[in-house]
């Protein structure tokens, strides 16, 4: 009796300790959990959705700051699972520059029009896999090969992307990143909760290093640049439709080895979601040019 007395009393200071401390409770990532689950399986569900995308990073090099770059996008569209894609936009990252409307689809090919050149590009070249295929392989081999997945879940590689995904978000909440919830403001008429994602700096280099990755060097650097994310995601209270999904960082005295050190790196990405489940059609040009020839994805 008095055991149980005493694991009851250390449980209750323990929470109140977290409440004291800020630090969200296990109930509340328990929750949150529970949450991005239900979006996994509200994704499944409506399969299409409209998207918008605002990325800008900074690279201020520590010799000469005048030798820097920013990357940036912006761009709209909508997407179907399975590869079809339609967007317009810009963007400029590793020097690859864009302005116009892309179009995918894994029948069909890839087709772009360039409002510089006001014309079209295009590769009637079928795609060999869906994409999802790919993110479901990165689950399989990285994020469930090792620490902190177990044999068991080696063995999942087979099973459907929507449950590699709960499988990711039961085994890496709470423990590699600290999960915690507020309620967001309204997003197109509907009531949101925010879920924040805390990563732990130590457990992720921990898995880095069990992955054969090693060397303080890298090591210290990733501490420091997951230190600095904490992603937000945006889910609608109702539906579990992801909003919005949010991530901004300032990353001082930055580096890795063997590349130029970095005074400072700034990341800021918000990418929004809507018109869940509505259907898009896809009209490709009856004639364009190759699409080797449009430099922002010409081979390298």
């Amino acid at each position: 009796m008095r055991t149980r007395s005493g694991r009851a009393l250390a449980l209750v200071a323990a929470t109140v300790v977290a409440s004291c401390s800020g630090a969200p409770s296990h109930e509340e990532q328990e929750e949150a959990k529970a949450l991005l689950r239900s979006a996994v399986d509200a994704i499944d569900r409506e399969r299409r959705t409209g998207f918008a995308v605002r990325l800008r990073i900074r690279l201020v090099p520590r010799e000469s700051r005048a030798e820097g770059g920013t990357m940036r996008a912006d761009v709209r569209g909508r997407y179907e699972a399975g590869g079809r894609l339609a967007l317009s936009g810009r963007w400029n990252i590793f020097g690859r520059e864009f302005d116009g409307r892309l179009m995918h689809d894994p029948q069909l090919g890839t087709f772009a029009y360039d409002t510089r050149s006001l014309q079209w590009y295009g590769d009637r070249t079928r795609a060999a896999e869906r994409p999802e295929e790919g993110v479901r392989q990165f689950v399989a081999d990285v994020l469930l090969n090792g620490h902190p997945a177990t044999l068991d879940d080696r063995r999942r590689f087979g099973d459907p992307l929507d449950r590699l995904v709960k499988r990711v978000i039961e085994l890496y909440g709470e423990r590699i990143v600290e999960l915690s919830l507020e309620d967001g403001d309204s997003v197109d008429g509907a009531s949101t909760v925010v879920v924040r994602l805390e990563p732990k700096p130590d457990e992720v280099v921990k898995i880095v290093r069990r992955r054969g990755t090693s060397g303080p060097e890298i090591e210290d650097a990733l501490e420091k640049l997951v230190g600095e994310l904490e992603p937000e995601i945006v889910l609608g209270k109702e539906d579990r439709l992801p909003r919005e999904v949010r991530m901004a960082a300032v990353l001082e005295d930055a580096g890795l080895p063997d590349l130029t050190p970095l005074e400072r790196v700034e990341l800021d990405v918000t990418l929004r979601l809507f018109d869940w489940g509505e259907e898009f059609d896809l009209s490709p040009p009856f004639r364009f040019r190759p699409l080797y020839e449009l430099s922002a994805f010409a081979p390298d």
